[in-house]
């Protein structure tokens, strides 16, 4: 079975009640779930790498909203490496929220966007979507 997801030196999985940190990969979607911590005696900054996937978005790098057990981080995926920010200054994390991040690495279409609204740009993909199936 092929390992989609491996940790940095600084993170682990929370706990072993909870779900692990996996991704499945479905075709061209990836999906990433379960909780992670940052390891004990390990040092915290922000922006830091919470792990690499074997796979990457197609267009370019996303964001995704997170949480942690003291409030929200934000995922950013660039070239395959999950990264978590945190607003606070604090390096308690506690647990981490890794799942509902899904993407598709490839056959992507642009998604029309309403007026008054842009793609971020900055490196990120732009707005898309794909489908699976009927």
């Amino acid at each position: 079975k092929p390992k989609y997801f491996t940790f940095s030196a600084d993170y682990e999985n929370h706990d072993p009640s909870w779900a692990p940190v996996k991704a499945t990969e479905n075709g061209k979607l990836v999906l990433v779930s379960g909780l992670a911590e940052l390891r004990k005696g390990a040092p915290f900054s922000s922006p830091q790498t919470v792990g690499t996937l074997s796979s990457h978005p197609a267009g370019g790098n996303l964001i995704f909203a997170g949480y942690h057990s003291r409030g929200e981080v934000r995922y950013d995926i660039k070239g395959g490496d999950i990264i978590v920010h945190n607003k606070n200054s604090n390096p308690s994390l506690g647990w981490l929220v890794v799942s509902s991040l899904l993407f598709a690495t490839g056959g992507t279409q642009p998604l029309p966007l309403a007026t008054g609204f842009h793609d971020y740009g900055k490196g990120f993909a732009d707005a898309s979507f794909t489908k699976e199936g009927d």
